[in-house]
């Protein structure tokens, strides 16, 4: 079967010379387990071809404009994301996970720091981006 991430993966390693980059910042899909506002686990940790769908009343960019909308997303996990990658004649150089965010943009929030914003209880070190660096084989 050719999962979605083999077909993104394929259009990246088309777009890079041998020795292209390509860098990845997004957040992690075990944050995206959560039902936000009731602040309970209600996602499985990926659902190959299952779209879910949630009622937004503002946007992550500015929580106070007021907006009713529908979004509409899938879980992934990182074994599609990386195996997809390596088939696809890139390299992993890095990667890395980090226990915030830089943006207050899901309900209960906590700011811990200067535009560091966690989800949850902060004991649990949830991580909630993910950075990957990677290079197309080759020369």
């Amino acid at each position: 079967m050719v999962t979605r991430f083999k077909k993104w993966a394929d259009v990246i390693s088309g777009l890079l010379k041998p020795g292209g980059l390509l860098y990845i910042a997004e957040f992690h899909p075990l944050l995206y387990m959560y039902e936000f506002e009731s602040q309970e686990l209600q996602y499985p940790y990926g659902s190959p071809g299952k779209v879910f769908s949630d009622s937004e009343s503002f946007t992550y960019a500015d929580r106070n404009y007021p907006l009713e909308s529908v979004s509409y997303f899938w879980q992934h996990n990182f074994d599609e994301i990386i195996s997809a990658l390596l088939d696809n004649d890139l390299d992993i150089l890095r990667f890395k996970e980090i226990e915030f965010s830089p943006y207050n943009c899901f309900p209960h929030m906590k700011e811990i720091a200067p535009k560091r914003y966690q989800y949850g209880k902060a004991e649990l070190k949830i991580p909630h981006i993910f950075h990957i660096l990677a290079r197309k084989r080759g020369e």
